[in-house]
């Protein structure tokens, strides 16, 4: 049975009409009703964001101070980025005047958001544009939307949703792996999730070039040694090749940690995946490859995690060494 006073707090929040409300704001509230442990009200927080009718995600510090009372409000404030550009254009004579045109065509070409564009399209008049803009900047971030762009002088964020259609990339000769999700489908949002994923460790090493990105392929070269990583989907699989033998393993590792990460935090363990490698001009698959210690994926001497495909926590340590 739900406790009246928990009620009579939900209808004293929904009086006001706010599409959302500080934490510090609701606890008053519920202070109001007799509910003055902050372990009740998380608990009737929780209750009323499972039933669906407000929303409250404790995951970051800027989340967790934020209640949502109108979900729509969320889903139209992430709608004014994540947009068919062609479908939902913007007013170009209302960008111009606020002097946002490169900003909106860098969005719409390149899938960089920035700082000034977010703010300006988040703004709520009388709401807070820090807090707004705080709590939608960690939301996207945590659900894999969007990670900080770090290849340059202005503050940006991928959006790789967003990404331009492109031609496929070049073929290279190299070491391959494949991730194959045909069994019960490759969901739109994987692979762009995957990529912003990447993108957002890469940002954190120094001296990292950026990579070339578009909707469905992903290219990073590296200059010291001489070597080329291509991350493409291609229908259901999404296919991982390596020039160089050194760096192969690594790279396994941390795609498949990064794929069980997002399985597990964004898709609910609902995503299904096969891995095979290429051996000579047939693929075998992660058993087979395991079994034969496959070069260069499973040298004894390299040490690879053979289980390194059921792990959600990333070897980062490894692979900053790798970018050094």
């Amino acid at each position: 049975m739900v406790p009246s006073r928990w009620m009579q707090c939900y209808d004293k929040l929904m009086k006001g009409e706010r599409n959302w409300l500080l934490l510090e704001e609701v606890q008053n509230s519920a202070s109001s009703v007799g509910i003055n442990e902050s372990s009740e009200v998380s608990l009737m927080l929780n209750f009323f964001h499972e039933l669906g009718v407000i929303l409250h995600i404790s995951s970051t510090e800027a989340l967790a101070k934020m209640v949502i009372l109108n979900p729509q409000w969320l889903v139209d404030k992430i709608s004014l980025v994540i947009r068919d550009s062609e479908l939902h254009s913007f007013d170009n004579n209302v960008i111009a005047k606020v002097g946002l045109a490169d900003d909106v065509r860098n969005l719409n070409e390149h899938g960089l958001l920035s700082r000034d564009l977010m703010e300006y399209l988040w703004h709520d008049g009388e709401e807070s544009p820090i807090t707004t803009t705080g709590f939608l900047v960690d939301l996207m971030k945590q659900t894999i939307l969007m990670s900080d762009w770090n290849f340059g002088d202005d503050a940006q964020y991928l959006v790789s949703s967003l990404l331009p259609v492109g031609r496929k990339p070049k073929l290279i000769n190299g070491n391959q792996c494949v991730f194959d999700f045909s069994g019960k489908g490759l969901p739109f949002g994987v692979f762009q999730r995957l990529v912003c994923t990447l993108v957002s460790y890469l940002g954190k090493m120094k001296e990292t070039q950026a990579p070339t990105l578009e909707q469905s392929s992903f290219i990073l070269n590296f200059s010291q040694p001489p070597s080329t990583l291509v991350l493409e989907q291609n229908d259901e699989l999404i296919i991982l090749t390596v020039s160089q033998k050194g760096r192969a393993s690594l790279f396994y590792s941390v795609i498949a940690s990064m794929l069980r990460k997002i399985d597990v935090e964004t898709m609910s363990g609902r995503l299904e995946w096969e891995i095979r490698f290429k051996n000579g001009r047939k693929m075998i698959s992660l058993t087979q490859a395991q079994k034969v210690k496959l070069s260069p994926w499973f040298d004894a001497e390299e040490g690879t995690v053979t289980n390194t495909h059921k792990k959600t926590s990333l070897d980062l340590d490894g692979f900053a060494s790798l970018l050094e």
